[in-house]
């Protein structure tokens, strides 16, 4: 399925409709709001998996919007977050590459749900502050970037694309960081 730029609905309304099931359970799995410090923990640790497997095709989504790519940058403040030295213990596993199926629509899709979670961040930061908790660096750098980088990303979206490969690049990813968050 494809959504022509002059679509009134849009890329990201389409993913928005398309995955919102999958992030509804992606947030109810990994919400460690109301629970112990094991459960940011946890949080922090998914995240990392996710933006690690995930970096290639995100990065490539930040070069297609014209924003600055940013996976390193986040998996180094998740590592730190997490006390982790050595990378190499944290799952290796690899998104494939271009060759064996992800394109320029596919890349949105991902991108769309880790820009789309920055905009959450916020919300999140906000609560430990509120219960005068550590607020993780991860967060602080996903919301000090986030309204700059959110507005050029829907823009991007509005414009239309491959549908049927950005709903499978974004609902990846919730599948992703749910079975890791369960796991």
């Amino acid at each position: 399925m494809t959504v022509e730029p002059s679509s009134p609905a849009g890329l990201r309304l389409t993913l928005k409709a398309a995955t919102a099931e999958l992030h509804a359970e992606a947030e109810t799995v990994l919400d460690w709001r109301y629970g112990t410090s094991g459960d940011m923990g946890r949080f922090l640790s998914c995240m990392l998996r996710g933006h690690r497997y995930f970096a290639q095709p995100c990065d490539r989504a930040s070069l297609l919007v014209g924003i600055p790519v940013r996976s390193a940058r986040l998996v180094a403040a998740l590592a730190g977050d997490c006390r982790i030295d050595d990378l190499t213990t944290v799952g290796n596993e690899t998104q494939p590459s271009i060759k064996n199926g992800w394109n320029d629509s596919y890349c949105l899709g991902v991108g769309y749900v880790f820009e789309g979670s920055a905009m959450g961040a916020h919300v999140l930061s906000k609560c430990l502050r509120d219960s005068s908790k550590t607020v993780p660096d991860y967060l602080h750098l996903l919301t000090e970037e986030a309204q700059s980088r959110w507005p050029r990303f829907v823009e991007r979206l509005d414009k239309g694309g491959d549908a049927g490969a950005a709903v499978d690049g974004a609902s990846r990813v919730f599948r992703f960081l749910t079975t890791h968050a369960k796991g």
